[in-house]
């Protein structure tokens, strides 16, 4: 399965794409977006964002976010649960992807995403973004022992509709805390599109660790693209 994003722009190539067979990742984009330069995060549930160049490696250690301004590399990040976060300053020709689990959101990825493009020449309220599917708030329950007090951290920055108990478990919605952290940061609601489909309930779509646990074998890939 293949979706488009912003099929209005057609100099940029956005796009997610599954069931991708774990370990083909990089061959599927290539094929998919007809480009032989592809980066990836190495996705270690950070802050670290890489600006990517023509020369770089495939995977980027330590990264959890890329951008480029370059012309015809193909910036891809996985999800199965975690969000996929795809951005673009459609006129200064700059493009950005994030991984961004629960970790990730409460570090300030989105953030960090903003203000690199920022950084790199964009026009903050020129920027594009989009939520790819995700695990909802109907599914996200953090239950572990070690994670009390981030879930606390999160309560407070996030408030309760982001972090609350529900039939004494604790609950996280990955939505609203990213949705905050981008207009926190500047963007505007009109720049924001959301995914709301939650990739466990929706078998028969998407990917999802929750649903399959260790018996999972494919991912989703959101990429995106400076096409021409």
């Amino acid at each position: 399965m293949i979706e488009q994003v912003w099929q209005d722009l057609p100099h940029i190539q956005a796009s997610f794409l599954w069931p991708v067979e774990r370990g083909t990742g990089i061959e599927t984009v290539r094929e998919q977006l007809s480009t032989p330069t592809v980066a990836f995060p190495e996705q270690v549930h950070g802050t670290r964002l890489h600006v990517v160049q023509p020369n770089d490696p495939i995977e980027i250690a330590g990264a959890d976010g890329l951008v480029t301004t370059a012309d015809r590399i193909a910036l891809a990040a996985v999800g199965a649960d975690c969000q996929v976060l795809l951005v673009v300053d459609p006129f200064t020709r700059i493009v950005g992807v994030a991984h961004a689990g629960w970790r990730g959101i409460l570090a300030g990825i989105g953030q960090q995403l903003v203000e690199t493009l920022v950084s790199k020449g964009a026009d903050r309220s020129r920027l594009r973004l989009h939520i790819g599917p995700s695990v909802g708030p109907c599914h996200y329950v953090v239950d572990q022992p070690d994670t009390a007090p981030r879930f606390a951290q999160f309560q407070e920055r996030f408030g309760p509709e982001a972090a609350f108990e529900r039939d004494g478990e604790r609950i996280v919605d990955l939505r609203v805390a990213q949705r905050q952290t981008l207009l926190a940061s500047g963007i505007h609601e009109t720049q924001l599109t959301i995914d709301e489909r939650c990739t466990v309930c929706a078998s028969e779509h998407f990917p999802s660790h929750r649903r399959e646990g260790k018996s999972r074998h494919e991912n989703l890939v959101g990429c995106i693209m400076i096409a021409l």
